[in-house]
């Protein structure tokens, strides 16, 4: 799959790792306890005039075999509206090289890259850019190709300006790990638009890039990112809407693309003790259990927000034969301490084991937000349906959140077990709501 030599082709999509060392590492881990991890940060985004070099990292990562990290920034970059980016391992250090700044001109190719990329089997990266909030709206899917020199950008398709495009990118295989093949349908969602004006489900197949919109939500709105099954079903959630206005969890069948619905969120009365507002792509295992974690919601919502004005959200499982259970509930120590109001989807290993992010909460001793500036965290499955969690890092740990603040994308894992992720704002040179940092999580 590699090319000899060629450290940018056969970029592997690691944030679901199949590798066995991942497994091992966690097997060379004594009973009873958790595997340790360091933080170590690879980039602090402003570090350049007026952010050139990215601001505002909001996706997850690609990890390449040769070590290479590849994401995107919202903003910053030449024209400020975002860019891709490379971080190359150099000794210790990694360096940025920025593979393409969006917006020049007449931005046809689309402002403010949005979500996750993801690469086929030649390493060619994909990905959407556009507008996710304000009056403006419209975007792109892209690819960027690497040529001997330099990347180049050609535009898939382009959205109307009716149409808000926040999010990434999925295809069949996706959860194994594998790249793209490049044959097989990519599929994404446009958050406005459509026949209801509520949002769409879309279908990119590479027959000519042949777009299509296979499925209008009509009761249901705000759609996060699908995931599709190994039979090319499509499995997604809808922050709001459903029978009790709190989102829902929704099937869409292969070929016909009929709508089922699998999990409708809080309840009549508003009790919202399994969830409220679904975030993230799920992630689905070997067994076709499904999983991924809403905003807001749980039993300990009412404390949570009565303590700190935060909210809390959950992690939950729905099971291939239809149970639903809610694994962990955050905000469950005292001030959030172990997290809240996660807004990324979750990541798997092979042992089974659930890693993800939460924009609040955490025990940092410098965040000056007293609702907390996030945590990384994994859960645990003790293999006696019970689940533990552990903070592997809290933002904001270092003096002026040099370490990052506020993870908002899904954590991407290498064969060796590796965590590496993206905090949004803060970082050594970011002030505001500029800056953000790439980070490891080491074992």
């Amino acid at each position: 799959m590699f090319g000899p030599g060629n450290k940018s082709q056969g970029l592997l999509y690691l944030a679901s790792a199949s590798a066995a060392a991942l497994t091992m590492a966690f097997l060379a881990t004594p009973a009873g306890a958790a595997p340790q991890y360091t933080f170590k940060l690879l980039h602090a985004f402003c570090k350049f005039k007026q952010c050139t070099d990215g601001s505002g990292p909001n996706g997850s990562l690609l990890l390449d075999p040769a070590g290479e990290v590849f994401g995107a920034t919202s903003g910053g970059g030449k024209y400020h509206k975002g860019l891709v980016f490379k971080l190359a391992p150099d000794g210790k250090r990694y360096t940025e090289s920025i593979l393409h700044n969006f917006c020049n001109a007449s931005c046809s190719d689309g402002p403010n890259p949005a979500g996750d990329l993801v690469a086929d089997k030649n390493g060619v990266l994909y990905g959407v850019a556009g507008f996710c909030d304000g009056p403006n709206r419209g975007g792109t899917i892209f690819s960027l190709t690497h040529g001997s020199k330099s990347w180049s950008l050609k535009v898939l398709h382009t959205f109307t300006n009716a149409e808000y495009v926040c999010h990434g990118l999925a295809y069949e295989g996706q959860e194994s790990g594998a790249p793209w093949d490049g044959a097989s349908p990519l599929f994404g969602v446009a958050s406005s638009g459509g026949a209801y004006q509520n949002g769409y489900v879309f279908e990119l197949k590479p027959s000519g890039w042949a777009f299509a919109d296979i499925h209008d939500f009509q009761e249901s709105s705000g759609p996060n990112l699908p995931v599709v099954d190994a039979t090319g079903n499509v499995f997604g959630t809808n922050a709001y809407g459903g029978k009790y206005q709190g989102g829902l969890l929704y099937k869409l069948a292969a070929g016909t693309w009929k709508e089922a619905t699998l999990r409708n969120f809080c309840s009549e009365g508003g009790a919202c003790a399994n969830g409220n507002h679904p975030v993230g792509q799920p992630v689905i295992d070997a067994g076709g259990n499904l999983y991924t974690a809403t905003a807001e919601g749980g039993l300990q919502n009412d404390a949570c927000i009565d303590s700190n004005n935060a909210t809390c959200g959950v992690v939950f499982e729905r099971t291939a034969g239809g149970a639903y259970k809610v694994l962990y509930e955050f905000c469950s120590l005292a001030n959030c301490a172990d997290g809240g109001n996660p807004l990324s989807g979750l990541t798997i290993d092979e042992a089974g084991n659930l890693f993800g992010a939460t924009d609040l909460g955490g025990a940092a001793r410098h965040c000056p937000d007293d609702w907390g500036c996030g945590v990384a965290f994994r859960l645990i499955n003790n293999g006696n349906s019970s689940w533990s969690e552990t903070v592997l890092h809290s933002f904001c740990n270092w003096d002026n959140c040099g370490d990052g603040s506020n993870p908002e994308a899904s954590l991407a894992i290498d064969g060796a077990g590796d965590i590496f992720g993206t905090a949004a704002m803060a970082g050594e040179h970011g002030s505001g709501d500029n800056g953000g940092t790439v980070f490891e999580l080491k074992l």
